[in-house]
């Protein structure tokens, strides 16, 4: 009986891992979310707070991205001001084939990997989260191909 109820709860869990990190093809503009304006007072522009959510996807085993997801991130960070970033979140995670403690290093490294390459495009801010995620079994190649990912949630203030 314990173990079905593990097994209900581990699947609610991984449903829940893949809803949140949804669509893994790479680097994707999922959506800009207007929360809120201001006019500043000192000129006539309006500002307006936006997300964006990243998807980066690695090859299993390997804790670096191929050059064409890399050369995507650099231009996408290149394209944001640091003075306009409010916040940044790096959550990386792993599928969990072979090796627990390995997976585990993997998911630091994948992180710390994506981290340095911030720090190299100057976007380092102090509001910085990092989640790392315990690795996840997917069912089929397309799902573990997805959790071997980091995701990046870039809060920023648009001027307009």
């Amino acid at each position: 009986m314990m173990w079905i109820v593990l097994s209900i709860g581990f699947c609610f869990f991984a449903i829940l891992f893949l809803w949140k990190f949804g669509n893994g093809n790479g680097l994707v503009r999922q959506n800009v979310i207007k929360t809120g304006t201001s006019k500043d007072s000192t000129s006539e522009s309006t500002k307006k707070e936006s997300e964006l959510s990243v998807n980066l996807l690695f090859s299993a085993g390997l804790s670096q991205l191929d050059s064409q997801e890399l050369d995507q991130l650099e231009k996408l960070l290149k394209s944001l001001q640091k003075e306009s970033l409010i916040s940044i979140e790096i959550s990386g995670s792993a599928d969990s084939t072979g090796n627990l403690a390995r997976n585990r290093k993997l998911v630091r490294d994948r992180v710390q990997f994506v981290r340095s390459i911030l720090q190299k495009q100057g976007k380092l801010i102090s509001n910085l989260d990092v989640v790392y995620q315990e690795p996840i079994p997917g069912r089929t190649a397309k799902e573990r191909e997805r959790l071997r990912a980091v995701r990046l949630r870039i809060k920023y203030l648009e001027v307009f």
